[in-house]
């Protein structure tokens, strides 16, 4: 419990010092406020975990508070602190706003313990599961980084085979997937788009593998059956 972030927020501070004590026999520190605004921009700048929060309040209700902060940080848990326990229309009011649950006044200390307890596993168990996301989304980062590098690995490999039939192929090739790049870059393409041209133009070539020595390195004008020969292998 010595990482929860907690804060409570109520006008009356014999009611803060309350939660305050209660907690602290927990091994729970518990920062308070008198002033819901002030409340407001700890949470802006500071991450919270549980607010334990008053309804009645000058300036701003528990209602409007817990819309605020919720709005600010999603992952946080609102507590309503209310001395009317049979308002369902409030309470259902403070639920579309964001509360997860009601402390009754005056508080029972039994029941706010509980309260920290249960909701203590909870933010353990979102952070472990938090954690877990974020190792798998770097393992599945890398696992997709590995799989991007192979690919271009092997479309390299095919290409130079083309590089290999014809000498001066090579030189062409690699012309061919820098001005593809820069072209896909003036065009105003994604970086993606401008890596799958740089790695795939490398291929338009390609067709020279099926190409016999004799008519792809010859010399001279081709024979009209051999050029006709070399239609097949064009894509």
């Amino acid at each position: 419990m010595k990482n929860l972030k907690v804060i409570s927020v109520d006008d009356v501070l014999m009611n803060l010092i309350l939660i305050e004590e209660i907690a602290k026999e927990m091994g729970v520190s518990v920062q308070s406020f008198q002033d819901p605004l002030e409340a407001l921009v700890f949470i802006r700048h500071n991450r919270v975990d549980l607010m334990f929060v008053d309804y009645m309040m000058p300036q701003m209700n528990g209602i409007e508070l817990i819309k605020e902060a919720v709005a600010l940080q999603d992952e946080l848990i609102p507590i309503m602190v209310t001395a009317v326990d049979d308002d369902q229309n409030l309470k259902l009011e403070a639920l579309k706003a964001g509360a997860a649950d009601f402390l009754t006044k005056p508080v029972d200390v039994a029941q706010l313990e509980a309260k920290i307890k249960n909701f203590t596993k909870i933010i353990q168990l979102k952070l472990q599961l938090k954690n877990f996301n974020a190792k798998l989304q770097k393992e599945v980062q890398k696992a997709t980084s590995d799989l991007v590098e192979r690919e271009h690995e092997a479309l390299q490999i095919i290409s130079r085979l083309a590089e290999y039939r014809d000498p001066e192929t090579g030189s062409h090739i690699s012309r061919v997937a820098h001005y593809s790049r820069l072209l896909a870059r003036e065009y105003g393409l994604s970086e993606k788009e401008q890596d799958i041209l740089f790695f795939a133009s490398p291929l338009h070539d390609i067709g020279k593998v099926g190409i016999r020595d004799n008519i792809l390195l010859k010399p001279a004008k081709l024979e009209y059956d051999e050029y006709e020969n070399t239609l097949r292998y064009r894509v």
